[in-house]
C-alpha cells in the first residue's frame, strides 16, 4: 500500500484517506467548513471520498460533496459493515455480521492489537461519537 499514491481522481471524484492534503488528517460530521476548504484547496473535483474516521456520512462543504463510506471492521454505529457504492450517485449500505465470531478470529491471530480491535467491533458508537473522539486534539490515531 505504501507504493500507491495518497489519493486518486477519477471522473470528478477524489479518493483519499485522511484528507486530499494528508492521509492522517480527519474530517468527520463536526469538522469545521474553513479547515475542509483548506485541505480542499486546488481540488478540482467535486466529490472527495475519505476513510480515516471510520464513519459513515455525507456533508456539502463549500463546492464539495465530502463522502465517508464508513468501515467494515472498525465502524461507527451499529455493529456490522458499512459502505457505499457510486454508481453515478452515492448509496449508504450497512450488512450486518457475526461480530462476536470475527472479534474471536482476530483474538486467536496474536496480532499485537487484536484486543483493541475485537474491543472496537463489537462496541456500538456513533458519527456523533467519532467526531468527539477525532475532533479532540490529542486522539484520534488509526
Amino acid at each position: 500500500m505504501r507504493s500507491r499514491p495518497a489519493t486518486f481522481a477519477a471522473e470528478g471524484i477524489l479518493f483519499c484517506h485522511g484528507s486530499p492534503t494528508r492521509d492522517t488528517d480527519k474530517i468527520t460530521v463536526g469538522t469545521p467548513p474553513d479547515r475542509i476548504a483548506a485541505w480542499g484547496a486546488g481540488v478540482k473535483e467535486t466529490t472527495v471520498v475519505c476513510g480515516h474516521t471510520h464513519s459513515q456520512f455525507e456533508r456539502q462543504v463549500g463546492p464539495w460533496r465530502i463522502v465517508n463510506p464508513g468501515s467494515v471492521g472498525n465502524p461507527f454505529g451499529d455493529l456490522g459493515a458499512y459502505w457505499a457504492t457510486l454508481d453515478p450517485e452515492i448509496e449508504f449500505r450497512f450488512t450486518p455480521y457475526d461480530v462476536q465470531t470475527t472479534a474471536g478470529k482476530i483474538l486467536a491471530t496474536g496480532f499485537p492489537y487484536g484486543h483493541k480491535m475485537a474491543a472496537e467491533i463489537v462496541s456500538p458508537a456513533t458519527a456523533e461519537d467519532a467526531a468527539r473522539f477525532f475532533e479532540t486534539p490529542s486522539s484520534g490515531s488509526d
